[in-house]
């Protein structure tokens, strides 16, 4: 305590003081639900909470969907450590272990999902010496595939409960609307549910019209005055769009010709926000592309800084030592404007975090790297887009998504409070942006109208691949970890969070109850929802895409994989049949590479057919062509390409080619011999 003192803090605010007093946060290791806004303190009582409940020579786990956030808590975490303890950064890698400490130390190691993942396979006994896991931007296990593998690990990590492990779970997230939900599916108990609507600042949301005005409304902050809307407007200012753009169509041609327009429109923005509120600007993309568009017509608007700060000089030292591609990106370090994105080297990002930090850039143009959990001193910031991709098409930003985006602004501490402006972004799919159809999606964008609150992957893309398969993926962890449970596949149903949602069979069509409310208890109200963990029929088969008929034998046959169970070959079992259920040695070596079992039997295949290419570029065109569209394949654009037949010849015959001898390129490879002799000339 007199280290988290002495780093700064003089006094608890209101939610951490009431937490401590009135919760067992510290006191028991019961599980606890942290859903405070941004900026209001969770990020210090889940520090306190591991501080608490780790023993000697146990480990505990603070989990971040984002590298940027994790540096930022372990920052922070460090300063507060005494001697004895421990602090492990687990960013990078995946297949990799972890080093436990002594028996006479405590550790703390702040980890990714997928890292924590690994770490859990490559040592099945791991969670016997962890104490207390921490996962912080819990909502983030609505999103898709990285969603659902959050789902799995806190599921695994809520079996080993269920099966004696005495360790503590914590959620942290600031924008989950049905908490009550959450709360049931970890087994809080009312005092481990902290909830509170107290914020340290106040949130203003504006929208840039195609119109040329800035309009101000009060949105969901909690100081909206009494009797107000959220979407009653407070404020506006005249401020006409530079370029004037229509959309037409919103093909691919038009917006290229488009999207030089519709940047400086962004950029024009941007620099008027900065002379307004004389301030750091965040401008969040939905796409690394438009960052890296965006930030050089943003860089025009300025100049160059005199003399360069040294917090800028430092990225622009690593970019012309390492990184020389990045010139464009030193260019606009110079006048104090940077793009921040997944696709940048983990240590310029991390260079570009500080100069923010320090307060010294102007504008970063960035994805969601830095617009979920990552606490910079930003004064407002910029939605360049109301729609985003999702595989290879557009939807619109979830309203969780926006409230997280909301948070960046007006960082406690430095501004008492913050903006969020929505550029009405005229380009992208007019099935949302054109007609009436744009006043309702942009309506539901803004003031999150119809939110649907937090939704389990499985039930909201359960014929995505990808889920399915991180799924299954998740199961085949949970058999090596819990040897001895009998009937596996129903306990490990049991722990999802997609148990909580009833469906019922109307007219053909299944639906599914919404969710409960911020602050309701499901004990409470036992009217709201279906029997607990009856979301799909047949004990929970339907979870794999299963039929309902299927025997409980066929589902786990299912779960491991179609195409393992179904080979001739005995060694290819990934699981005996036997109860309890007991991996194979080649199931032990699929659950360790984290692979769903469908894809590797598919790789195994593929590496069979291929074991007589000994050249590797032959062997690199093969793979991509026969597994480039496997459901771990994050490229949406890609798996799309390989996925075209003709596409597919081509990488085949490629592969066929480079295992030809050389020989001379065919005559239209060859430079024009024409062209050649006026070059001499």
């Amino acid at each position: 305590m007199r280290r988290v003192i002495d780093s700064g803090y003089k006094t608890l605010l209101p939610p951490q003081y009431v937490a401590l007093r009135n919760s067992t946060l510290l006191s028991e290791k019961s599980n606890a639900l942290i859903c405070l806004p941004t900026s209001a303190g969770k990020t210090l009582l889940a520090e306190f909470c591991l501080f608490s409940h780790i023993d000697h020579g146990n480990i505990g786990f603070y989990v971040v969907p984002y590298v940027a956030l994790g540096r930022q808590v372990a920052d922070k975490m460090e300063e507060h450590l005494a001697p004895g303890w421990t602090l492990l950064r687990l960013f990078g890698g995946y297949n990799e272990s972890i080093d436990l400490p002594s028996r006479f130390s405590k550790c703390i190691a702040v980890v990714t999902p997928e890292r924590l993942d690994g770490a859990l396979r490559n040592d099945s006994s791991l969670l016997k010496r962890t104490s207390c896991v921490v996962v912080d931007e819990a909502h983030t296990v609505g999103s898709g595939e990285r969603g659902a593998r959050l789902e799995g690990i806190i599921a695994r990590i809520l079996l080993q409960q269920a099966n004696g492990n005495p360790l503590k779970l914590v959620l942290l997230s600031a924008v989950v609307p049905n908490a009550g939900m959450m709360r049931e599916w970890i087994h809080a108990l009312p005092t481990g549910a902290i909830l509170s609507d107290w914020a340290p600042n106040t949130k203003r949301l504006a929208l840039w019209s195609r119109q040329g005005e800035l309009e101000w409304f009060h949105s969901n902050d909690p100081l909206t005055p009494i009797g107000s809307t959220a979407s009653e407007r407070m404020a506006s200012v005249v401020l006409p769009w530079p370029q004037s753009i229509t959309s037409r169509g919103g093909g691919f041609a038009e917006t290229k010709f488009l999207e030089g327009p519709n940047n400086d429109n962004i950029s024009f923005l941007l620099e008027y926000l900065w002379r307004r509120f004389a301030a750091a600007i965040l401008c969040v993309c939905p796409t690394r592309d438009m960052t890296r568009r965006v930030a050089p017509a943003t860089m025009k608007r300025f100049s160059v800084l005199e003399p360069l700060p040294p917090a800028i000089a430092n990225p622009i030292d690593l970019i012309r030592n390492s990184y020389r591609h990045l010139g464009h990106l030193s260019k606009a370090l110079e006048r104090g404007v940077a793009f921040h994105n997944a696709s940048l080297p983990h240590e310029l990002r991390a260079a570009i975090e500080d100069a923010a930090k320090a307060g010294e850039l102007k504008v970063v143009v960035s994805t969601t790297t830095l617009a979920e959990g990552v606490d910079l001193p930003f004064r407002a910031t910029v939605l360049a887009d109301w729609l985003t991709y999702r595989d290879d098409h557009q939807e619109p930003f979830s309203a969780l998504l926006v409230r997280n985006i909301a948070g960046r602004a007006g960082r406690a501490g430095y501004y008492t409070e913050g903006d969020l402006i929505h550029y009405d972004n005229p380009l992208g799919d007019q099935t949302y942006k054109a007609g009436g159809n744009r006043t309702k999606y942009l309506r539901q964008v803004l003031f999150s109208v119809e939110d649907p609150g937090l939704v389990s992957p499985l039930v909201q893309s359960a014929g995505d691949p990808a889920v399915r398969g991180v799924l299954e993926s998740q199961f085949l962890a949970a058999i090596e970890e819990n040897p001895g449970i009998h009937a596996l596949e129903d306990a490990f149903w049991g722990q999802l969070l997609a148990r909580i949602f009833h469906s019922e069979e109307t007219s053909g069509q299944r639906k599914i109850r919404p969710p409960l409310g911020r602050g309701d208890s499901i004990a409470a109200s036992p009217d709201k929802v279906g029997p607990t963990g009856r979301i799909f029929h047949t004990r929970g088969c339907e979870i794999f895409g299963l039929a309902a008929r299927q025997t409980q034998d066929a589902a786990v046959q299912k779960l491991i994989g179609d195409a393992a169970v179904e080979l001739e070959n005995p060694a290819w079992q990934l699981a005996a049949r036997n109860s309890p259920l007991k991996l194979t040695e080649i199931g032990r070596a699929v659950s360790r590479t984290g692979f769903s079992p469908r894809s590797s039997v598919a790789i195994r295949e593929v590496l069979q057919e291929s074991a007589a290419e000994a050249q590797q570029l032959p062997l690199l065109c093969t793979l991509l062509a026969e597994l480039g569209d496997l459901p771990e394949q994050h490229h949406a654009k890609f798996r799309k390409l390989v996925r075209n037949p003709r596409a597919l010849d081509r990488r085949r015959r490629c592969a066929r080619h480079l295992q030809q001898p050389f020989r001379k390129p065919p005559i239209h490879a060859q430079p024009h011999a024409g062209r050649m002799a006026r070059g001499q000339r």
